[in-house]
């Protein structure tokens, strides 16, 4: 998940729905590994079917903040689907955006 924010008049700020998935760099708890970042990325644009996009979140976090920080360092990367109306019971995502997340996941996995 990750924010879209719409100002009256300023246009829209974030990371949009339909504009494909996002790979995070940061948010306010964690900053992903930047090896894994490049290894994403490269993936995303061999397929060239992947569309993506930059994320970079101000607030809130997710749980790779936990996992840097406990334990043995391990290598942490967070994948997101733009989403509108965050935190509520009309979430909404792109169905394409959400399609590409598995495909880039699934190829990352099976060591494409």
């Amino acid at each position: 998940m990750c924010l879209l924010y719409a100002r009256r008049g300023s246009g829209a700020h974030g990371t949009p729905p339909g504009d494909g998935m996002a790979i995070k760099i940061m948010d306010s708890s964690s900053i992903s590994t930047r090896s894994l970042l490049e290894d994403f990325v490269a993936l995303a644009e061999k397929k060239k079917k992947i569309k993506y996009q930059y994320e970079i979140l101000s607030m809130g976090g997710t749980d790779q903040g936990a996992l840097q920080r406990f334990g043995q360092p391990r290598r942490t990367i967070t994948l997101s689907i733009p989403c509108r109306y965050v935190h509520t019971v009309v979430e909404t995502v792109h169905k394409e955006d959400l399609q590409v997340s598995i495909d880039l996941l699934v190829a990352w996995l099976c060591g494409e």
